[in-house]
């Protein structure tokens, strides 16, 4: 056992949800904070040098995106992938891009430079109910693609599906599979 810290944000319930590390040994986290309410959350990303101590932390306070109407963005980054050849951060998970308390959750991810800064955001969905859980950049190949694993509920079966997205490092769409009990699919 090397260390073990506890950071508080003056109250507030504080979760985490995913973990990585640069070349350098920084250790970066997220997960999501819990907003003056029980389901307004802010997603967060945040470095720690390798002994433990904060860097910087960067979260997301709605409202983020005018374009879909929100009071308040609710999300939640679940997983972490570091981009070795561009020195940038992905954070992925779900997020509500509606207005208020039961809107879809659409799978929701935001590309960070090593500084904390946002440099963009995606969200991606079908007309269900849907959950990111990993996420992986190439950085073999140095084409920065990025790929999310998750699930989604299909209507109006209402069966939960896993699936596979892939992005392309610019943010443009390329695929998404699912898979269910038999197979692969479109």
């Amino acid at each position: 056992f090397q260390w073990s810290k506890v950071y508080d944000r003056s109250g507030s319930d504080i979760t985490g949800g995913g973990v990585t590390t640069d070349s350098s040994n920084n250790i970066f986290i997220c997960g999501q904070g819990r907003v003056q309410n029980n389901y307004y959350n802010q997603p967060y990303v945040a470095k720690l040098d390798s002994s433990g101590n904060p860097q910087w932390y960067s979260a997301i306070i709605g409202p983020y995106d005018a374009t879909y109407g929100n009071t308040h963005l609710r999300a939640h980054f679940a997983s972490l992938a570091f981009d070795y050849n561009e020195d940038n951060i992905y954070a992925f998970g779900r997020g509500n891009r509606g207005a208020g308390p039961g809107s879809q959750n659409d799978l929701f991810i935001v590309k960070f430079n090593s500084s904390g800064n946002i440099q963009w955001h995606k969200f991606t969905g079908t007309d269900g109910f849907e959950s990111g859980y990993g996420i992986a950049v190439d950085n073999e190949l140095g084409d920065g693609k990025i790929y999310l694993v998750g699930d989604f509920v299909n209507s109006p079966n209402n069966y939960t599906s896993g699936s596979i997205v892939e992005f392309d490092k610019d943010t443009n769409f390329r695929y998404r599979r699912s898979l269910r009990s038999f197979g692969l699919n479109d």
